[in-house]
Parts: C-alpha cells; structure tokens; sequence
C-alpha cells in the first residue's frame, strides 16, 4: 500500500510538469503559425517585388540570407528589416527595374495585335524620316574626322608612333547631334606605355587652349577605363580619348558596313536609337543597355524579316583573319572594297 501511494502522489506531481510542457508546445506552434502568416508588411512589400524570407525556395538565396528579413527578386537584394524595404524601393535602379517589368507584361499582353494599317505605316515613315532629317549626326561626319586626324598631328611630336581613330557613333554613322566624339589611341604597346600616351594627349589638349576647351582627365572612376574629356572649340562637340582593345573599332566598323549596305537601316537605327534616348533607356549606368544596342536589334530584325532587308554578312563570305581560342575576328574592309557585294 505504501509503494501504491508513493507511485500515485509521484504521477500526481508530473501532471503540472506535462500539462506546462504542452502548453509550452501549443504557445511554439502558435507562434510558428503566426510567422508563417503574411504580416501587412510582407503583404506591403509584394507589390514591389519584395518578399519575406519564408517565401523564398531558391537555395542560392538562403545560404546568404542569415540575418535578413526580406528578399528584392526584381534587383536580387537581400534585405534586413522593413525600413531597409522602404528606403530600396525609393532607389532609382529600383524603380527603373520595375518600370521595365510592367512595359514588359503589356507587351506580353498586347502580342497578339492586329498588324499596322497602310496608314500607320505611312505615318511611321514619316516620323523616321523626320527624326533623321532634324537629329541624325551625319552632316557631322567630316568635323569629326577633321578632329581625330588635327589631333594625331598635334601629337606625333610628343608620340609620333600614336594613331587617333574615331570609334563607336562617329565611326558607324549611327551617331546623333548631340553624341560625343569618341576617340580612340592607337599605338605599338612595345614602343609606347598606356600612361605616356594619355599624360601626352592631356599635355598637347592644354597647350592648345584656344582648340580645346575644358579638358578634363579621369582616370579612375568610369568603369576603371582611362579617358580625357574636352569640348572642340570650334564646332562645340564634346569629345572623349580612350586607350581599350580592339574589339569596339571592330564593332563601329561592323555597323558602318550595315549603314552603308541600305539606307534603310541606317534611318530606322538612328530613328531608334533617338526613341531610346528620349525614353531614357540608352544608361548603362542606371541598368540599361548601351546605345549601340538598339542599332543591333534593328540590324538583326532586317536580317530576319521575310524578305531580309540585310544580309547576315557572317554568312556571305566573310574573310576570316585569324583565331583566339574560340572567338573568330574578321576583316569587313574587303567587302566595303567590292561594294558590300
């Protein structure tokens, strides 16, 4: 009788302990259940593509997401508490990424629209041909060129082995009124270092004040390639020497060919490149793409269109020079020398 007492007062002594220990786990899966559900935050912050860990499965994310709250998928950020959220989304890179989004669903949705009307297209003729006419840099060319070729002979004292060049939309004809003069130095690494050459170009932009105005180095800060600003005097173009590789002479050359194939090309791309501009959507900086781009797409949809407006000139007989591992460089010269034929 007195074991039977004793087990019964221990089972009555455990009874709080275990009622306690379940209360303990209904409270930890209330909580778990609470958290599970979308705060008016979590519900706040969707909207701009910004959700909370708890909804986010991608492996890549949760193995650096120790200590934060939410997640950006529009700009990949990881972020800590709401009033970091608030602060994201007022960013510029932030709001343009959103922009592009909601351009992109209603183009998704507006696929399936009837083609244009002869009148719609005569109006669209009609507005490139004017953009052309009022914005293309073309009558511009020969000034440009005037300024490379004044340029390298005022440096063959300092440097008589550096070549200036023009690249980029002053050589591919693509270029707008208001683009800059892209300068390009050309040298023999073995007989020229990159620092004589830029330190030399700056010394004869300066001893040449009345040419060239507001010359400005910048070494350091824009995408850590060197380069020297100045405004040409007589004309008011502002102008930009870079020391790069060769693969951007390469691609103005590409263009140029294309723009001097059809005429055609040449207004739509420019026509596009203006809308790109106007729309605030040629910055690198901000995210978007640069503003040879868009004279790409142009090219690549002549090329595509039935019947093609353009030829793929990598399919034509292209000359092919020389082989770097798996990247191919060609030589477009020999085609512009038989008439693009």
């Amino acid at each position: 009788l007195i074991g039977i007492h004793a087990l019964a007062m221990a089972e009555l002594e455990r009874e709080p302990a275990a009622v306690q220990s379940e209360a303990q786990g209904q409270a930890r899966t209330g909580a778990e259940e609470a958290q599970a559900r979308p705060t008016m935050d979590d519900m706040r912050f969707t909207k701009y593509d910004v959700f909370p860990m708890s909804r986010i499965r991608d492996p890549r994310v949760l193995r650096k997401s120790q200590g934060y709250q939410f997640y950006c998928r529009l700009c990949e950020r990881l972020l800590k508490k709401p009033s970091s959220v608030d602060s994201h989304v007022k960013e510029k890179t932030h709001r343009i990424r959103a922009e592009d989004k909601g351009i992109a669903r209603t183009l998704q949705s507006e696929a399936s629209l009837l083609p244009p009307s002869p009148a719609q297209l005569g109006g669209i003729t009609c507005a490139v041909e004017r953009v052309f006419g009022e914005q293309s840099g073309l009558p511009q060319t020969g000034t440009r060129e005037a300024i490379a070729t004044q340029l390298e002979a005022l440096l063959s004292a300092e440097c008589p082995d550096v070549t200036v060049k023009l690249f980029g939309s002053s050589k591919s004809l693509f270029s707008l009124k208001s683009s800059n003069v892209n300068l390009f130095l050309d040298f023999p690494e073995e007989h020229v270092a990159l620092s004589e050459a830029m330190l030399s170009t700056v010394k004869v932009l300066k001893a040449n004040a009345k040419v060239y105005q507001k010359v400005k180095e910048d070494f350091f800060s824009y995408n850590k390639i060197p380069r020297i600003l100045f405004e040409h005097s007589a004309s008011s173009l502002q102008c930009e020497v870079r020391i790069m590789s060769s693969n951007p002479m390469t691609v103005s050359s590409l263009l140029r060919l294309y723009a001097e194939l059809d005429q055609r090309a040449l207004k739509l791309g420019l026509a596009f490149r203006y809308w790109a501009k106007v729309c605030g959507v040629d910055r690198p900086d901000q995210g978007h793409y640069p503003s040879h781009t868009f004279v790409l797409m142009v090219i690549h949809f002549l090329q595509q269109t039935h019947p093609p407006v353009l030829p793929v000139l990598h399919q034509v007989g292209v000359v092919k020079i020389t082989g770097r591992g798996k990247r191919t460089i060609y030589c477009y010269d020999d085609i512009i020398a038989r008439g693009g034929n």
